[in-house]
């Protein structure tokens, strides 16, 4: 656990990954569910595969630095569930981008970022995506789908925690998060 106070790289790694994940999250419900979303999807993607290196860099940054130091005065239970919640929402949103990049490699979609072939798209005779592992691509969706879920619940505990701080508790956790510590 760290005592320093949070560099403006953690900060600003905190707040890119946790909105790109929220708006990734709102963007892949929408996709799902309204009609004519369908042009959505190359951006959601594209997004994804970006937002990747974000949390590998904050992952990263956080293994290297250590957990930073508790500065509310709370429960040991409370600590205790903060810190399950924060390795849920790390590895939740490494899950996420790596299993939807994986669900469409091995849906045969490829893996296209703005426009550009990372990987190419396995086209069958007919002219359409032919699976390169069907089975792989399925279990991939699924794991994208309940990361999804898992991520909303997590992030939604982790605002309710942050508001409490700042509410109930008057405690510094959230001004260490915009920098005011």
């Amino acid at each position: 656990m760290s005592t320093k106070p949070l560099s403006r790289t953690e900060i600003s790694l905190h707040w890119i990954v946790g909105l790109g994940m929220i708006a990734l999250i709102a963007v892949g419900l929408y996709m799902t569910r309204a009609e004519g979303a369908r042009w959505l999807y190359p951006l959601h993607k594209s997004f994804g595969v970006v937002i990747l290196g974000f949390i590998l860099w904050r992952a990263v940054l956080r293994l290297r630095k250590g957990w930073p130091a508790d500065v509310s005065t709370g429960a040991k239970w409370e600590h205790g569930l903060a810190r399950v919640m924060h390795w849920v929402l790390i590895l939740g949103t490494i899950a996420m981008p790596i299993s939807g990049m994986l669900d469409s490699y091995m849906g045969g979609r490829g893996l296209t970022v703005f426009g550009f072939d990372l990987i190419a798209a396995n086209i069958g005779d007919t002219g359409r995506p032919v699976a390169i592992n069907k089975a792989l691509g399925d279990f991939a969706e699924n794991v994208h789908i309940l990361a999804g879920k898992v991520l909303i619940a997590a992030i939604l505990l982790h605002v309710v925690g942050t508001l409490k701080h700042h509410v109930i508790d008057k405690d510094n956790t959230l001004r260490r998060m915009v920098g005011h510590s």
